[in-house]
């Protein structure tokens, strides 16, 4: 048939054939699109069920509409019988796609293989729900599209939930490697029966082997039937456990032993596909869950039962606008370290992610709220999780230290909400329990206190009505003001994108038209205008933000957030007495706020109390003993102080209680440059490279060589932190160093010096008076020989920061090279006196004539006591 046409259809190539007939490319001349012809096989037209099972396939294809699910454009009919016409997909089968792999000697990445398992699922998934079972799920009938979407076909054989079977009783329809035993023995094959066989494909796609082979179909059939298959991990060591179990599941004998529903797979793909970092855009990604039209209510098997429990309580929540549950067998641990993932937004509607974001900020701070109600809870903030880009369990247990995992998604329509969480055992990535929540906006009271209330019931804590109480403080009871401050906070939460401040902050302002006693969003009003000033530096941004923050008290005293705020406002000010007050305060609220205390601390170092800021680190840790930011910022706070042996010990137990903590090995290996202990330094940050490659780490061993002479290493290490994050300044000046020194390289130096520049008057648009940017500023300036312009901008960064060691020392380096020898050693005596190392001094390149000044060695010698303590 190749090159004739068929009715408007030109014929230009044979996809493939098979007992039901023959599959061709074609090109639809009315629409000029490529389509797949399927004809009848010839042999068959005079057969009455042949012509009945064809036309079923297209009514069945008819009656979906998936995007993992081919499409049927239309039936027709020509001289050589009817035929379908099916979207044209030019990706191959799964079945060549394992086939090549084995060919070359290489399994699927198990990322692949779960991608496409849950493109598949889905797809069944939206069959199932239309009362249509496929009965021959296989990776041949799974194909994809030229973008990669895995597209469902063939429905030749499937049947409707409340037709009779076109079938004879008895027999056996379907391919015998991927039939279900009840299929392979002739007996009804409901949605179950697809479940085994979608097991078989994922088995298949996992180890690259089919789970039941023989030399004949009657050798397969009893293995189906009667034998269990090679354990998958026999097959291939990699594959994650809960992988493994799925398979395990889906290949139980008796039906009732597997998942009873495809939804209820999903929910066990689901915490391993956000483990792997699967992000879909697939409208099909987050199916429904409904009751699944074959349940065999009493069953129970050797499986975990509560995915079987889930699908019926979401269903009873669906149609009561309730609250869904799963039974769990497993037993919480007693100390709980939470980490809340971001959450999806089902659907993917930009228009609603900010609520999404704002919704998970809120549950996150709320749940924070309850630590001081239960001593062995920890909840990590929203903003660290965000920062460190955890989106999977593993992360969070590798980065935070965490046992437990809140997942889940968000479905917004109109006012109806649809809020799903999973609770994720971080050790074995296995889904513990799931809570849904089905509300509409017209009663925010009501979606907060469920979605507080559900997750507390997962995490097993019970909200006494006083807690409940506090939890409420400061909200509002209308709807439209709590829909706009969620979206603030989740503007805010986005901290990627500096412009979401700007949609932030009118959010806020409209929810106070609407709600003018709404606190919370005061609130959030004063932290949109402060995150404005800190990147500005506008004062009457500051201002706005003070006036703001003191309404959210005069409406509610009892918002801890904004009595933090607030401080963090007057330290600005330089009041810090107020500060102060409102510290206590806030820890008067919720008594272990990791919060308040790290930012009293910073206050007290502000106010030039050392002391006291130390005693406040030491109390947060107090407070949360296995939180390894305390830790962190105790640390970082000694070596502020250039206290570096003091630094050592926090900086240890950081990696004590998260072992691979990347950020843990960068801080120590910083500290060990300071310490001048240089091997340790190295491999403490090439061991944090190795658990994450980041630009910072590079950079820190690009720092340490270069001050170690190692200046085409350096060269080398900072141009890998350029290709990992080429819009930081600090990055292209490090690497212009490196070329200035590194011998051949010198020629590459004044360009990227340049890149440097324009990279640091980008960021000065935003933050102007920035001390630390403009000193560095100064120095590209002055490396390029436009001393002028270079002491203009060191005189300003001194003036914004006068006790900066940093910025002294930039100084110092800025009028050595425009050959002023005694200021030099005055900004140098002054930068070693704040707390600068004396490491880097002695190794800066630009300092070679300077050190051979007979004042260098007494500054040195006079700056020696503060920098060893």
């Amino acid at each position: 048939m190749v090159g004739q046409r068929v009715s408007h259809y030109e014929i230009l190539q044979k996809l493939g054939e098979g007992g039901m007939g023959q599959v061709y490319k074609a090109r639809d001349l009315k629409l000029n699109r490529f389509v797949a012809l399927k004809f009848l096989a010839s042999s068959l037209l005079d057969s009455t069920s042949a012509h009945a099972r064809f036309l079923q396939e297209a009514r069945a294809i008819s009656a979906l509409n998936h995007p993992n699910i081919a499409t049927i454009y239309d039936v027709e009919e020509s001289e050589e019988g009817p035929f379908l016409v099916l979207e044209y997909l030019g990706g191959g089968t799964l079945r060549a796609k394992v086939q090549q792999n084995f060919a070359i000697g290489r399994k699927l990445p198990v990322e692949q293989v779960v991608g496409y398992a849950w493109q598949m699922a889905c797809g069944l998934a939206h069959a199932h729900r239309s009362g249509i079972v496929h009965r021959d799920v296989k990776t041949s009938n799974a194909i994809l599209n030229t973008e990669g979407t895995v597209k469902i076909t063939d429905f030749g054989l499937a049947k409707f939930r409340d037709s009779s079977r076109i079938t004879l009783a008895g027999s056996a329809f379907g391919t015998p490697a991927y039939m279900s035993p009840e299929q392979a023995e002739g007996e009804d094959a409901d949605f179950r029966s697809d479940i085994f066989s979608f097991g078989v494909v994922l088995y298949e796609l996992s180890t690259g082997e089919l789970p039941f082979r023989g030399d004949n179909n009657s050798a397969v059939i009893y293995q189906i039937v009667h034998a269990s298959p090679r354990p998958p991990e026999e097959v291939r060591a990699d594959l994650p456990e809960p992988l493994r179990q799925v398979i395990r599941v889906c290949l139980e004998k008796k039906p009732e032993g597997r998942y009873q529903s495809m939804e209820e797979l999903l929910v066990d793909l689901r915490p391993l596909r956000t483990e792997l970092g699967i992000v879909s855009t697939d409208p099909g990604a987050e199916p429904t869950m409904t009751m699944p039209p074959h349940r065999s209510a009493g069953h129970t098997s050797g499986r975990r039962q509560f995915g079987r429990w889930a699908v019926a309580a979401l269903a009873l929540a669906a149609l009561l606008g309730g609250i869904g549950l799963v039974v769990s067998q497993r037993t919480l641990p007693r100390a709980k370290q939470v980490v809340v993932l971001p959450f999806t937004n089902v659907g993917g509607d930009p228009a609603y992610q900010a609520f999404c974001d704002g919704l998970v900020e809120t549950l996150t701070t709320m749940l924070t709220q309850l630590e001081q109600f239960h001593g062995s809870l920890l909840v990590v903030p929203a903003s660290e999780v965000r920062r460190e880009l955890i989106t999977g369990a593993r992360q969070a247990q590798q980065m935070f230290g965490a046992n437990l995992v809140i997942s889940g998604s968000v479905q917004r329509s109109g006012d109806r909400i649809r809020l799903t969480a999973n609770l994720v055992d971080t050790k074995t990535v296995l889904q513990v329990a799931s809570r849904t929540v089905d509300t509409q906006m017209e009663d925010p009271v009501a979606l907060q206190d469920g979605v507080v209330a559900q997750v507390a019931e997962l995490l097993e804590i019970h909200l006494q009505p006083d807690v409940r109480q506090s939890l409420a403080a400061g909200s509002t009871k209308t709807p439209q003001a709590y829909d706009l401050y969620l979206q603030g906070r989740g503007y805010l939460q986005r901290f990627d994108n500096q412009g979401n401040y700007e949609d932030a902050i009118p959010r806020f302002q409209q929810a106070i038209k609407l709600d003018p006693n709404y606190a919370l969003a005061y609130a959030g009003l004063a932290e949109g205008y402060l995150r404005k000033y800190e990147l500005t530096r506008d004062l009457p941004w500051l201002e706005q933000a003070r006036a703001a923050g003191g309404r959210a008290i005069e409406l509610n005293d009892r918002v801890s957030a904004a009595h933090i705020n607030l401080g963090v406002i007057q330290t600005i000010q330089g009041h810090y007495d107020d500060a102060f007050r409102e510290f206590r305060r806030a820890l008067e609220l919720d008594r272990v706020s990791a919060s308040a205390y790290r930012e009293m601390a910073k206050a007290y170092a502000a106010a030039g109390q050392v002391q006291e800021a130390e005693a406040t680190y030491q109390r947060a840790i107090g407070m949360h003993p296995n939180d390894w930011l305390g830790y962190k910022d105790l640390g970082a706070f000694y070596v502020r102080y250039a206290r570096y042996s003091a630094a050592e010990a926090p900086f240890r137990k950081v990696l004590e209680l998260t072992p691979d903590n990347y950020i843990g090995y960068r801080n120590l290996g910083a500290l060990y440059h300071f310490m001048d202990r240089q091997a340790e330094a190295e491999g403490a940050l090439n061991r944090s490279i190795a658990i994450k490659p980041t630009n910072l780490a590079y950079l820190n061993l690009g720092t340490l060589y270069f001050f170690q002479g190692r200046y085409a290493e350096a060269a080398s290490m900072d141009e890998k932190a350029v290709a990992l994050g080429s819009n930081d300044y600090v990055i292209w000046g490090n690497l212009a160093d490196a070329y200035r020194w590194a011998p051949g390289l010198a020629g590459k130096a004044p360009e990227t010096y340049r890149r440097a520049i324009q990279t640091a008057e980008e960021q000065l648009r935003i933050t102007p008076s920035d001390p630390s940017l403009l000193a560095s500023l100064a120095v590209y300036w002055g490396k390029l020989g436009n001393s002028p312009k270079a002491l203009g901008l060191a005189e300003e960064s001194r003036r914004l920061a006068p006790k900066q060691p940093w910025v002294h020392f930039k100084s110092a380096l800025i009028y050595e090279l425009a050959g002023d020898r005694d200021r030099a050693l005055a900004a140098l005596a002054e930068a070693l006196r704040d707390g600068y190392s004396p490491k880097e001094v002695r190794g800066e390149p630009e300092l070679n004539k300077l050190r051979k000044d007979p004042r260098y060695d007494r500054i040195v010698r006079q700056s020696e006591p503060s920098t060893t303590r």
